[in-house]
């Protein structure tokens, strides 16, 4: 038994697979004077991998190694608004 606490750090974890849904923005206002820009997130995860930690025991204790999580999802969403320094035009005529 002492064996098996020993090896549990090293043990493989599944094979983590991902649905990731993301779309976004980019819109300019103020005379093109300020940019906006926006994104959201969706991943969908199944077995997802993690540094968690893991009890060995004695004389160890508890150390870090990989675990799965069975079903995680993570939402999220960023954006910004920035101004537009140079609104530069280039027009080539040949």
């Amino acid at each position: 038994m002492q064996t098996r606490r020993i090896t549990a750090q090293a043990d493989p974890v599944t094979q983590e697979s991902v649905l990731a849904y993301e779309s976004g923005f980019k819109a300019q206002f103020l005379d093109h004077k300020a940019q906006l820009t926006g994104a959201a997130f969706y991943y969908d995860y199944s077995h997802r991998q993690l540094l968690g930690s893991i009890n060995l025991g004695p004389p160890f204790g508890t150390l870090p190694g990989m675990v799965s999580r069975p079903k995680s999802r993570v939402v999220a969403h960023s954006g910004r608004v920035r101004p537009v320094r140079f609104n530069i035009q280039m027009e080539i005529s040949l």
